[in-house]
């Protein structure tokens, strides 16, 4: 609706304004609907709404004897609630994770055998030892099909819309808390599904602050935080952060998220922190890469690289190739992909999910015996990274 104010006398605009500002101003200005059905072009319908009703309250601010109003916009972010009154988190609820000892089944036989009991399943390690995780609404029927090709271990079951509908009202009992930094919103969600409290979000072309890390040291309910840097640069940062909180702090070297992913893998569902020695000879023994399209042209250990080339990184040997499909089965081949092993690619960068499916395949018609998966990591500046197990 348009309101044509030219030549209206003052006591008229008034009247229409003091009417305008309740009516804009107290109720939703465009419903959840039409924005649905509005799809990209929704931003269009909801354009000038708020500044009219700002209009509209400046006239009225003038008025004789005008008391000064609000309006119905905030004027800051409303506080993000932790939890909902209630949520649902779907058909599998219950987070189910144990060791499998005495194991008479390899990591990929074993994941086949897992698959059809629930979702966001991880088989980590190898014979004799495997640690699994998985999403499942049956949580005794997962034990008793494991405990066939094996003896249970460190069995734990926690029921996750229960943990979503509970209000907390003082800070839980917990031997220590876990703190990931992570590059992208893929790997917020990958890393709390494994066991971080708190995520700190790296930003885009830079690293967190001395302060980012100290706000979310601080954040988390125990007393013994364990961090988890995901990156060389942060590792140094992460250090100082002893003298500056009155937690105990322990900063596992984690030089990148997939050896962070690791760790998350190796800490969840301890009851005490593990032996520092144990988490480390863990994450030395992690293989990835990161495959990237290059900033600048480079010559790195006698391999020539171009600007904007497709580019792996593993450790300090760098990988090139005329595709990106031909870098990734490169570093997948340098990585040492085992067969019955598995093969992770995490996407982020201008990569969308029908280019991550179309590259997995590719990765499980070259490497047929291995486990090829996909997830989305959300990172900013890294196309892919890769990781074998």
């Amino acid at each position: 609706h348009l309101l044509v104010v030219q030549g209206l006398e003052f006591s008229r605009l008034a009247t229409l304004a003091q009417d305008g500002f309740q009516l804009v101003g107290n109720v939703e200005m465009l419903d959840q609907n039409r924005l649905a059905a509005a799809g990209d072009h929704a931003e269009l319908f909801d354009s000038g709404g708020a500044g009219f009703c700002y209009f509209l309250e400046g006239i009225l601010r003038f008025l004789p004897n005008a008391t000064v109003h609000g309006t119905a916009f905030p004027h800051r972010p409303a506080p993000a609630h932790v939890f909902t009154a209630r949520q649902h988190v779907g058909e599998h609820r219950f987070c189910t994770e144990f060791v499998l000892e005495a194991a008479t089944l390899e990591v990929g036989p074993l994941r086949d055998l897992l698959q059809c009991k629930g979702e966001s399943l991880i088989v980590a390690g190898a014979a004799p030892t495997i640690k699994v995780h998985l999403h499942t609404n049956d949580p005794d029927g997962v034990f008793a099909l494991a405990s066939g090709v094996g003896t249970l271990a460190q069995r734990k079951v926690e029921d996750m819309e229960q943990q979503h509908n509970l209000l907390v009202v003082e800070a839980p009992a917990k031997p220590f808390s876990i703190v990931a930094v992570v590059p992208g919103s893929g790997f917020d969600r990958i890393a709390k599904e494994l066991g971080a409290e708190v995520t700190v979000p790296m930003p885009t072309g830079a690293n967190p602050s001395v302060r980012d890390l100290l706000v979310g040291v601080n954040a988390a309910l125990a007393d013994t935080v364990v961090l988890l840097p995901n990156d060389a640069n942060v590792f140094l940062a992460a250090n100082e952060l002893t003298a500056l909180t009155r937690k105990q702090i322990v900063v596992y070297p984690t030089r990148d998220v997939v050896a962070g992913l690791t760790a998350l893998l190796d800490l969840g569902g301890t009851a005490l922190l593990p032996d520092r020695s144990e988490i480390e000879e863990r994450i030395a023994q992690v293989r990835s890469a990161a495959v990237f399209f290059a900033g600048k042209g480079v010559n790195i250990g006698g391999t020539e690289v171009a600007k904007g080339a497709p580019t792996a990184q593993i450790g300090r040997r760098l990988l090139s190739g005329d595709s990106l499909g031909i870098v990734i089965l490169d570093a997948v081949k340098a990585l040492g992909a085992a067969p019955d092993g598995l093969i992770t690619l995490y996407y982020g960068g201008s990569q969308t999910e029908r280019d991550a499916q179309r590259f997995a395949a590719e990765v499980g018609k070259r490497f047929a015996d291995a486990q090829v998966e996909h997830y989305y990591g959300g990172q900013s500046a890294i196309e892919y990274w890769i990781s074998c197990e």
